[in-house]
């Protein structure tokens, strides 16, 4: 592994553990084993650093769900979105996707102050680019009369915030426990959207 990815691992591990504030660069150097000044050799900041990694990670969760659902279109609607429920519950549990997961939802959650208005269009954008796979599913299963003729923003909407509240269930619960919560969520969640229910 290079210096520079070493450097971004152990930043991305601490960003996501404690933050950006309480995350320095000696911390980040000490861990990977350079000096400070290394650091600044292969990044020119922490500012710098976190905004690149926030960019890397929403880059790599977009096309990581957008492969999940092209690699899988022979599924109907109903085994798309539950797909894509369980595989957000599989990567809450995981290494290293869950650090990725928790380093994306702790700059959601509590933004430090380099994420200003600017850089808050990060999250609009790359929620933007996947907004397509959710329409195109959402219209898929409203075609097939599995997905009730409403909003696809509401059913999104609705959506993120059932993925967003099972981060926050992962954290506190065992696995078996989170596993059986989270079906049980997943059911309530088609429930409400089934056409045929």
């Amino acid at each position: 592994m290079s210096k520079l990815n070493q450097i971004k691992k152990v930043a991305l591990e601490l960003f996501a553990e404690k933050g950006f504030d309480a995350t320095s660069m000696s911390t980040i150097a000490n861990a990977v084993g350079i000096k400070k000044a290394s650091v600044y050799s292969h990044i020119k900041s922490k500012e710098g650093l976190y905004l690149l990694l926030l960019d890397e990670v929403l880059e790599w969760d977009r096309k990581h769900f957008k492969h999940l659902m092209e690699s899988n279109e022979q599924l109907n609607a109903k085994e798309k979105f539950h797909l894509l429920f369980i595989e957000y519950c599989r990567l809450y549990q995981v290494e290293p996707y869950l650090t990725r997961m928790k380093f994306i939802n702790r700059v959601m959650i509590f933004p430090p102050e380099i994420i200003n208005s600017k850089h808050r269009n990060i999250f609009e954008e790359k929620e933007i680019q996947f907004f397509p796979i959710l329409i195109t599913l959402i219209h898929e299963g409203q075609e097939s009369g599995e997905i009730k003729l409403i909003s696809e923003v509401e059913i999104i909407s609705f959506f993120y915030c059932l993925i967003d509240g099972l981060f926050v269930e992962s954290c506190y619960y065992k696995k078996k426990q989170f596993d059986n919560r989270s079906e049980k969520i997943w059911l309530m969640f088609w429930k409400a959207i089934n056409d045929q229910t």
